[in-house]
């Protein structure tokens, strides 16, 4: 798929970890999706010089208050990616997209 369009690199998945395992993970940039109000947009955070960012996405129905709460005290922005709920597999795709978009312009 990479080669078909036309990328010079193919994303790297790493190793699938715990959530109490993603505070030891060193990234510049932390994110994790979620569905509280307190939440920012996915493009107020990513810009053309974003270079490292790691990002978590949750569950069907998103994460409990108390691993959201987790995931801030380990210095993870919460951010929504719009009004409505998507799947995992779908969230992922979006946010590559969303990347992909703003880094690429």
């Amino acid at each position: 798929a990479s080669e078909q369009s036309k990328r010079n690199t193919i994303p790297i998945v790493d190793n699938v970890i715990s959530l109490k395992e993603l505070k030891k993970q060193e990234y510049q940039n932390k994110y994790f999706c979620s569905l509280t109000d307190n939440s920012k947009p996915l493009k107020e955070y990513i810009n053309s010089n974003t270079t490292e960012a790691l990002f978590t996405i949750g569950p069907e129905g998103g994460f409990s208050a108390a691993e959201e709460k987790m995931l801030i005290n380990d210095g993870f922005m919460p951010v929504t990616l719009g009004k409505r709920v998507m799947r995992v597999e779908t969230a992922a795709i979006y946010v590559a997209s969303v990347i992909n978009y703003i880094c690429e312009e």
